[in-house]
């Protein structure tokens, strides 16, 4: 009896002893809200999980730095923040990041013996160490730093009192909605057949494709399913004669297979027309998306 007491006062210890680390983990209070400065309306909110994963950012992003004050409220003293934000390039260089309350800092230009030679400079910083009762949220800007894809941004969160850390790792990626214009091959039907209609000619058309240009950490399912959409023009010949049509296409899987609709303009009946073919400019982007991604 006295045993199973012993094991049971132990094991309501080591909940209790467990619950009050993962609350003193600087991860449970934090979260982070992505935003790209050309659209102000789209946040993402990331919380951090129990390991290192790559979060893709734009280089136009704003990255604020959220602390939940309910929770820091129940064990505030027991909170002491220390926060690094790194640039690190392609090349594995490292330049320190303004945090607005945490770190600060200054960029020093190195002198050139050689007027001609590019401005090289140093960073140094100053960090602060931040109680609980004193936290408020921050924001790194990055939008200014020039970063190309592929650059990260590093930040290390540390809790010194708690005796726990995390990092979160941002890379810079092209992604997101852009357009341009394209073209391919098509086959084009209208309504009837015989005298009365095209039966499937062949039609070259060219066009003008939005599409939504996924990040590298999104699934191969959704790199392959995301369509690009926009305005065309068809061209089809019938006994010596061009016909034109315009409408609106629209292409999956991957970009390559093209459906569209509209109505040819020339022809004797105005008739409208539906076409199924390749998308050969989106197409070899989305390919090589995809296979710069593996």
């Amino acid at each position: 009896m006295k045993k199973t007491l012993l094991l049971s006062l132990l094991f309501v210890l080591c909940t209790m002893f467990s619950y009050a680390q993962v609350d003193l983990d600087p991860s449970q209070f934090i979260s982070f809200t992505v935003r790209n400065k050309t659209d102000n309306s789209k946040f993402t909110v990331i919380r951090p999980s129990s390991f290192t994963s790559v979060k893709y950012i734009q280089s136009n992003s704003q990255i604020k730095i959220n602390f939940d004050k309910n929770l820091i409220k129940k064990i505030k003293d027991s909170v002491k923040i220390k926060l690094m934000a790194t640039l690190i390039d392609t090349k594995g260089n490292e330049k320190p990041v303004n945090v607005f309350g945490f770190v600060d800092v200054l960029k020093n230009q190195v002198p050139r013996a050689d007027p001609s030679a590019p401005e090289m400079y140093t960073y140094t910083y100053t960090q602060k160490y931040v109680d609980g009762a004193d936290l408020q949220n921050t924001e790194i800007d990055i939008s200014s730093e020039n970063m190309e894809p592929g650059d990260k941004l590093k930040i290390t969160v540390d809790n010194i009192k708690g005796n726990s850390a995390f990092v979160m790792l941002f890379q810079v990626d092209d992604f997101g909605w852009t357009g341009g214009p394209t073209s391919g091959f098509a086959w084009l039907k209208t309504p009837g057949s015989g005298d009365n209609g095209i039966n499937f000619q062949p039609a070259p058309w060219v066009g003008y494709s939005f599409y939504l240009k996924p990040n590298k950490g999104a699934s191969v399912v959704k790199q392959i399913f995301v369509p690009s959409f926009g305005p065309e023009a068809s061209f089809v010949e019938v006994n010596n004669h061009i016909y034109v049509g315009l409408g609106g296409q629209i292409s999956i899987f991957a970009n390559t297979v093209k459906f569209s609709y509209g109505r040819l303009l020339s022809y004797e009946t105005q008739t409208s027309y539906f076409t199924i073919g390749l998308n050969f400019v989106n197409s070899i982007q989305s390919i090589s998306h995809l296979l710069r991604d593996k």
